[in-house]
C-alpha cells in the first residue's frame, strides 16, 4: 500500500513538470511583455487610420511607403485600462530611415503619458540610376543615368532625382553600374579647367593689378588653384568666377 501511494506521488509531480514546460514551437507570451503585433491591436481603429494620414503629410519626399512593424513607446499592462492614443501635432516626427518616431499622448485613467510610437517603415523613392561605371573626376551626363523607383532604406547621403542636376556635377568618387546617385558621389563641376585663360589680380593698398594668366589646374568657385602668368610666374588664386581668381600668394 505504501508503495502505491509512493508510486501516486511521484506521477503527480511528473504531470506538475510537463504542465510547466512549453513544447518547441509553443509561443509564450507573459502579459506585461506582449509583442509589437500584440501591442498595436489595443489601438483603436480611429487612431490607426490618423496615423495613416500623418505619415503620409510627413513621408511625401518619397514615391511610395508602407509600415512593416509598430512598436509603443509604452507597452500596454495586462489591465482592462482603457488607453487612447493621440497623435501630439506639437512635437515634430523624427525619421531616421528606416524608422519614424511618431510623438504621441497616451491617455487613460491613470493621467497622460508624452511618449513615441516607433514605426518601422518600408520605403521607395526615385533617384537616377547610373548606366555605366563612371571613373573619378569625370564630368556627368544626363544620359549616363535612368530614373528608377528604388528600396530608400540602407543609401547613404542625400539621392539626387532630378536627370537636369547632374549636369552640375562631376564624380567624386567611382561610380559603379547600378548606384543610386547621392551627394556624396558627386562635387560641383569645374568652372574653370586646366589651359583656361583667367583674369587674376591682386591688391596692393588702393591699387588693383590685373594680370592675364593661364590655369595649370581644374577648379570649382571657391577652389584655390595654380595660375601661370605670361612670364611664367606661378601663382595660387581663389576662384571668384568662370573668369576671374584673387592670387592670394
Amino acid at each position: 500500500m505504501a508503495n502505491i501511494r509512493h508510486l501516486s506521488v511521484l506521477l503527480c509531480f511528473f504531470c506538475l513538470k510537463v504542465s510547466s514546460v512549453g513544447f518547441p514551437g509553443d509561443k509564450i507570451t507573459s502579459m506585461g511583455e506582449l509583442t509589437p503585433q500584440e501591442q498595436i491591436s489595443g489601438i483603436e481603429k480611429k487612431f490607426q487610420e490618423e496615423l495613416q494620414v500623418y505619415l503620409a503629410a510627413n513621408l511625401r519626399v518619397f514615391s511610395s511607403w508602407s509600415i512593416a512593424e509598430i512598436r509603443l513607446g509604452q507597452p500596454k499592462s495586462g489591465t482592462k485600462d482603457t488607453q487612447h492614443y493621440i497623435i501630439d501635432v506639437a512635437r515634430p516626427m523624427i525619421l531616421n530611415i528606416p524608422f519614424a518616431y511618431v510623438p504621441i499622448t497616451i491617455n487613460s485613467s491613470r493621467g497622460k503619458l508624452k511618449t513615441a510610437l516607433t514605426v518601422r517603415l518600408n520605403l521607395k523613392r526615385i533617384a537616377l540610376v547610373a548606366q555605366k561605371d563612371i571613373a573619378v573626376n569625370v564630368d556627368l551626363r544626363v544620359s549616363d543615368f535612368a530614373a528608377e523607383e528604388i528600396d530608400a532604406v540602407g543609401i547613404r547621403g542625400e539621392v539626387i532625382s532630378v536627370p537636369e542636376e547632374v549636369t552640375r556635377y562631376r564624380a567624386k568618387m567611382y561610380i559603379k553600374s547600378g548606384a543610386c546617385l547621392t551627394n556624396q558621389m558627386v562635387r560641383p563641376k569645374a568652372i574653370i579647367k586646366h589651359g583656361n585663360p583667367v583674369t587674376c589680380y591682386i591688391r596692393t593698398g588702393s591699387v588693383l593689378i590685373s594680370i592675364d594668366c593661364i590655369a595649370r589646374d581644374d577648379g570649382c568657385m571657391g577652389d584655390i588653384i595654380r595660375v601661370m602668368s605670361k612670364e611664367k610666374k606661378l601663382y595660387r588664386a581663389k576662384i571668384e568666377s568662370a573668369e576671374s581668381a584673387k592670387i592670394v600668394d
